[in-house]
């Protein structure tokens, strides 16, 4: 697939027409270069040759897409064919370099960029808007997030960190930023939090909730009762979300299984485990 969106720079070589799966999601790369075009002009060198301790070393390296400081989104590759971008999870996942260098944090341009890229990718190929951590799970991930997929400091933890605003944004605009709501509901500013949770599903609050106290967290659920109810997806009742959530949380399960517990709480606790909002007490 071609995005019509993005500026058209279709490389000639380093991708394959064959072998692309069904994508399981989007994975973050970070270029090491000041521009798209030394981006573009790399993959689609044909002769790309690394130096390495050993002397040099033939490569073939692109992704499918490229962001620029400004926002500006490059396609390098059709999203029917496979990018060499992140060695074992080619086949399963899109890529997306950025302009800038490891241990820097994502401009606000390529944060918005990004997050229309990954909801337009979700919208399309269905694959969830969630944290994906290791290779084969859903959502948008990033490069050093596989083992042996190389590039160990690939994009660096300051954009890793960056994702959940960068979900919050492909599903929700820019209308609450996801850190700004986070201090809303953690400073109990009741009116500008639930004033927010009109334009927000309810698991983007739980992910703020989930750094409370206990006590804290059920007196948040209290206080957005009304609005938690008819979240876009979850018709459940507060106290389905408020068992959910403890059941991901409390102390009194802290080793935690489906088995015995109704089907439809399993799936909500599962949920907020894969969207990574919710941890499990050690």
């Amino acid at each position: 697939m071609i995005v019509p969106e993005c500026v058209l720079k279709i490389i000639e070589h380093n991708f394959q027409k064959t072998g692309m799966k069904r994508p399981k999601g989007l994975i973050i790369h970070i270029s090491e270069a000041p521009h798209l075009a030394s981006i573009y002009n790399w993959f689609n060198n044909p002769n790309q040759i690394i130096m390495t301790s050993k002397g040099p070393k033939s490569v073939k390296a692109s992704a499918h897409f490229g962001i620029g400081l400004d926002g500006t989104i490059w396609q390098f590759v059709d999203t029917n064919y496979m990018a060499y971008a992140q060695m074992g999870g080619n086949a399963d996942y899109l890529s997306v370099e950025h302009v800038g260098y490891a241990g820097n944090e994502l401009t606000e341009p390529q944060i918005n960029a990004l997050a229309w890229l990954f909801g337009f990718l979700q919208d399309v190929y269905g694959f969830s808007a969630a944290l994906a951590n290791q290779p084969g799970k859903e959502g948008l991930g990033y490069h050093s997030m596989g083992a042996a997929w190389g590039h160990q400091h690939c994009p660096g933890p300051k954009i890793i960190a960056q994702r959940s605003d960068i979900i919050w944004r492909s599903q929700y605009g820019m209308s609450v930023p996801f850190s700004q709501f986070s201090e809303y509901v953690e400073a109990k500013s009741w009116e500008k939090a639930v004033d927010a949770l009109n334009s927000l599903a309810m698991f983007e609050m739980l992910g703020a909730i989930g750094r409370l106290k206990p006590a804290e967290r059920a007196e948040v659920l209290n206080q957005a009762n009304a609005i938690l109810s008819v979240q876009r997806g979850w018709q459940g009742s507060s106290e389905r979300i408020r068992f959910a959530a403890e059941v991901v949380n409390t102390e009194a399960m802290p080793n935690w299984t489906p088995a015995g517990l109704p089907t439809d709480q399993v799936a909500d606790a599962q949920r907020f485990l894969a969207l990574g909002l919710f941890k499990k007490n050690p």
